[in-house]
């Protein structure tokens, strides 16, 4: 019997991102990832990278057969300038429609298109460890992720340390 075989193209990769984590749990299902999208049985995809996801399928890169899973990380309540439009658009090239959290779901239900059926798919759990040898830097802060989006609130921290002097 073959092996599943899955794209997930130019996604976020790394130890702690969570299209790697994903791949690891399609592996040990006994799937195979695959660099190459004409040999995908299955493609896995989030949001910020569907686009050319969208141009390869329109491109007839990807097998006639080949199932798309879309995955929504966040909408973003706080961000104006969220491209819905956009999202709308990626939606209507996929198979079937994830989220990460039963916040992200009730989101897209209210901003998005309640007659979708929103798969959860909480997101799989690694643990950090500690790495020796990092490379030490003179900042004395550092923040990771959104930090202009209202619900995050750093950029009110950020100002207050300047606003303070550190």
């Amino acid at each position: 019997m073959n092996s599943i075989k899955i794209y997930t193209g130019a996604s976020a990769r790394g130890y702690t991102c969570q299209v790697s984590r994903i791949e690891e749990g399609f592996i040990k299902l006994g799937c195979e990832i695959t660099p190459y999208p004409q040999e995908a049985n299955l493609v896995f995809q989030n949001n910020a990278w569907f686009d050319q996801i969208i141009a390869d399928k329109k491109a007839g890169n990807f097998r006639a057969n080949a199932k798309f899973i879309f995955n929504i990380l966040d909408i973003c309540p706080h961000c104006q300038d969220f491209p819905m439009d956009k999202l709308r658009e990626q939606i209507k090239y996929a198979d079937t429609v994830t989220v990460i959290s039963d916040t992200v779901k009730q989101d897209c239900l209210t901003r998005l298109d309640n007659s979708i059926n929103y798969e959860i798919i909480y997101n799989p759990q690694m643990p950090v460890k500690k790495t020796d040898g990092l490379k030490k830097h003179p900042y004395k802060y550092l923040y990771v992720g959104r930090a202009r989006d209202l619900n995050k609130r750093a950029y009110l921290a950020l100002n207050a340390l300047h606003i303070l002097g550190v």
